[in-house]
């Protein structure tokens, strides 16, 4: 569980924690991902399970591909229950495959835009479409974004993109100078802990 640290902060504050490995990850069976795209029921489906057990103050948290995977299913559920947490959202499939390209050798473009229509071909959906700042212009609940100055995924002009997406003004959006695409609660324990202690208190300030 790469998320493992996290879950034992929120423990420490308090909360129950339902940790979730998505299609294809950990312990969880396929060998397929969407990047997001239809992880996004997963999480309704975890939604809906801890929602049905009587809980009703629930807060998603997702680090990369599961903030996209958030993002997106507040996009397609909408429910003003859900308060997201998404770290590290990548602005979309394009912009994604474009920085994995550099950080294997390969050319952004072609390989960028025919592995996006491949992908959605696949897959089924449109992978041009698969965009996080479409999916947040329907977040109708607060938001925590968290980023490092060093995302070698997502720059600051996408994440900010993402950020002025969101219409919902209980917004915060956390920079951490020097951090790249990893857990930013290791980066600065001290920052992460305020920031979304607070931000869980209240979301509103």
């Amino acid at each position: 569980m790469t998320l493992i640290d996290e879950a034992n902060e929120f423990r420490y504050l308090g909360y129950n924690i339902m940790l979730v490995d998505f299609r294809g990850h950990g312990n969880s069976e396929g060998s397929r991902t969407t990047i997001g795209y239809r992880e996004a029921e997963e999480v309704k489906l975890a939604f809906d399970f801890v929602q049905q057990k009587g809980e009703k103050h629930i807060f998603i948290y997702g680090s990369s591909m599961g903030a996209v995977s958030v993002t997106r299913a507040v996009y397609l559920y909408g429910d003003e229950a859900f308060r997201t947490d998404p770290r590290n959202a990548f602005y979309s499939l394009q912009t994604y495959l474009k920085a994995r390209a550099a950080q294997i050798g390969f050319p952004a473009q072609p390989f960028a835009f025919f592995t996006s229509f491949w992908i959605g071909l696949e897959k089924g959906f449109n992978g041009y479409k698969h965009k996080t700042t479409r999916y947040a212009a329907a977040i109708n609940c607060p938001v925590l974004l968290n980023w490092g100055t060093q995302d070698h995924y997502v720059n600051e002009k996408e994440i900010r993109a993402i950020y002025e997406a969101i219409p919902y003004r209980e917004k915060r959006l956390v920079v951490y100078e020097g951090a790249s695409h990893e857990s930013l609660l290791r980066k600065d324990p001290e920052k992460w802990r305020t920031s979304t202690e607070s931000f869980l208190n209240n979301p509103g300030q």
